[in-house]
């Protein structure tokens, strides 16, 4: 037999080995328990409309020594050594036994665990990644990449304006050579001054942001907005301090 079909068997026989029944504790609806090969007695209360679930376990070599912790919206709110009433300090409790805990054979159930102590499926894995991947893509999409749009013109840094690459070039350096021009012109209006220069800049590449953002009603381009707030914050470092 192959490790891989071990591993598979295993998990088979865990989740045959939990029994299911009602709760009976108040704010839960089903339970699923089962007493380990360690001797080790572990219960799991849900309740799925509450998005709760309850982790119980007696621990064998503890001399039946009870853990519970509480979980509500995927956030830990409630561990407890029920012998000492001492309520930190014994997480590993729990995380020992999460592959056996993981067997559950209730994908929604293991998901109300939401990862805490690494209680984990494949399935919540691979929603967390894809969770994941789709914020990243989103991301790079809104700052950094481009797209071509159904109609098969191109538009990305530049917001949602439909166009030609080299269109959306134009309209940005257009952009930086005012701001440029702009502040070059304060720092011979002010005598020479890199402080003046640096402020211009800085104000303008902010000014810059909230027009795309408020007026154009395109996210602002990061490009842009640094170019000008780092040019700005080094010219006015220089001005003001150095020379």
């Amino acid at each position: 037999m192959k490790k891989t079909d071990e591993i598979v068997d295993k998990k088979a026989s865990n989740a045959s080995s939990w029994q299911k029944r009602p709760s009976e504790i108040k704010g839960y609806k089903v339970c699923y328990y089962l007493t380990d090969k360690k001797k080790d007695y572990i219960r799991v209360d849900v309740n799925p409309k509450g998005k709760k679930v309850r982790l119980y376990i007696e621990v064998f070599k503890q001399g039946g020594c009870p853990y519970f912790s509480a979980i509500a919206d995927g956030k830990i709110i409630t561990e407890k050594n029920l012998l000492t009433k001492r309520s930190f300090g014994f997480s590993n409790v729990f995380s020992e036994r999460a592959s056996l805990v993981s067997t559950i054979p209730d994908e929604d159930v293991i998901e109300l665990f939401a990862g805490n102590y690494g209680i984990e499926s494949s399935g919540f894995l691979k929603t967390k990644e894809d969770e994941k991947k789709k914020l990243l893509k989103e991301t790079k999409k809104m700052y950094f990449t481009r797209e071509v749009s159904d109609e098969g013109s191109l538009s990305g840094m530049y917001g949602d304006e439909k166009g030609s690459f080299l269109k959306a070039i134009l309209w940005r350096s257009i952009d930086i050579f005012f701001g440029a021009a702009l502040s070059v012109s304060f720092f011979f209006i002010f005598g020479y001054s890199f402080t003046a220069l640096g402020a211009c800049a800085a104000f303008y590449g902010i000014i810059l942001g909230a027009i795309d953002l408020f007026i154009r009603e395109r996210s602002p381009n990061v490009f842009k907005l640094l170019l000008f707030l780092a040019a700005g914050f080094v010219s006015y470092v220089y001005g003001y301090y150095i020379i």
